[in-house]
């Protein structure tokens, strides 16, 4: 039953001059690191609210003689006693056809459940399946087991409208639908696989397959274009899609 509810790059500031991090003072800090032995010019680089402060050269030496494949955490901290707030985070690669260089200043918004949406399959937590938004609408956070909905049933898909885009959005870079799931077998369910879905232009368009344990999880789905267009998402189309779950198998 589906219930939806170490390499280490160190870039340090100098201690004195003009590139200084103040206290009490949000920032906006871009890096790009390219994992390889051997760089270019332009491929380790730190920006701090779009202005240049660091950029490595072709000569520079980036990690040890292993070349690694994957990158095992990023780490921010404050100079002693200091304590370092992190707002909204995000991070790109070099697939696909866009995001692929720095962004410039960008925000994340979060946008919640207002109404069912095309399929409302899954029955909620008030044993039926009337206002299912309702029992996923957690603004004051995922609260488990206190509202939700539920279905042990193969191809049952659950859809949502949700909260218009803020007046300010300006471009948008991507979508992430994040899905608060779990497996209810000790309430007599069966093992169940999960997926996000999308429906956009009236399609649906089903997400990559995601195993389900307990307790509760997040799976996070990330669309950086409209599949519906195959372009960068804009304000309307995001407003007229309907996002949600859906039990596999």
């Amino acid at each position: 039953m589906v219930s939806s509810s170490s390499n280490l790059l160190t870039v340090r500031s100098p201690d004195s001059g003009a590139n200084v991090l103040t206290t009490d003072t949000w920032y906006y800090i871009e890096v790009k690191v390219k994992k390889s032995n051997s760089i270019s010019a332009g491929d380790v680089s730190l920006r701090v609210d779009g202005v240049e402060w660091i950029e490595l050269d072709a000569a520079s030496d980036v990690i040890y003689s292993i070349e690694f494949a994957y990158t095992d955490c990023l780490l921010f901290w404050g100079y002693t006693s200091k304590i370092v707030y992190i707002d909204d985070l995000y991070v790109c690669d070099e697939t696909g056809a866009v995001n692929n260089t720095f962004l410039g200043p960008v925000k994340v918004a979060t946008l919640n459940p207002t109404d069912n949406g095309a399929s409302s399959d899954f029955t909620g937590s008030d044993a039926d399946s009337t206002d299912n938004y309702a029992h996923v609408y957690d603004s004051a956070g995922q609260n488990d087991d206190v509202t939700y909905v539920e279905s042990d049933t193969t191809d049952h898909i659950d859809l949502y409208d949700y909260d218009d885009m803020p007046a300010d959005i300006g471009d948008i870079h991507g979508i992430d639908v994040v899905s608060v799931v779990k497996n209810d077998v000790m309430g007599g369910g069966t093992v169940r696989q999960g997926a996000p879905i999308v429906r956009s232009g009236g399609t649906n368009y089903q997400g990559d397959t995601y195993n389900v344990g307990s307790p509760y999880v997040h799976k996070h789905h990330i669309l950086e274009e409209d599949p519906d267009t195959s372009t960068a998402w804009d304000e309307a189309g995001v407003e007229a899609a309907e996002f949600g779950v859906k039990v596999v198998a």
